[in-house]
């Protein structure tokens, strides 16, 4: 009883996280068709929006793949994964938001003012997090 019950929670959370991600791409969609102009920190949200749903999407799809062989859809291995991999995202977090604050002077000549910062921050750490993630998860070993 209780095999079928954990099947079916992994099968809720499959079918969630997608659907969370299609209404978040149908937003961005909407979103680009029903503004004017872009400016460079709007395209930097939406590149940040990207990357994530994209990273996001990725990791779904390893889980339902191993939910259509019949393994569990989160292992000990991914679940290790995905601890790494946000460890390393949020030290990026932590490097990046000290570099930009560092950084200050040039970012105001790159016309950027300081206020942009943590859109940087959050892209620079969904970069390390998905790329680790994906890295750590086909390399196989994770101590």
């Amino acid at each position: 009883m209780k095999k079928n019950s954990d099947r079916e929670m992994q099968k809720t959370k499959i079918l969630a996280g997608l659907t969370v991600s299609a209404l978040v791409i149908s937003t961005l969609v909407l979103y680009l068709l029903n503004m004017g102009s872009i400016e460079n920190i709007e395209m930097a949200n939406i590149v940040i929006v990207l990357f994530l749903v994209v990273g996001a999407i990725y990791i779904i799809w390893d889980r339902a793949k191993n939910f259509r062989k019949g393994l569990p859809a989160e292992d000990e291995f991914m679940k290790k994964v995905n601890y790494k991999a946000g460890y390393y995202g949020f030290i990026a977090a932590i490097w990046g938001s000290l570099i930009i604050m560092w950084m200050e002077d040039m970012l105001i000549e790159w016309g950027l003012a300081f206020r942009h910062g943590p859109v940087l921050v959050m892209l620079l750490s969904a970069i390390v997090f998905v790329v680790s993630y994906i890295y750590l998860s086909k390399r196989g070993v994770v101590e």
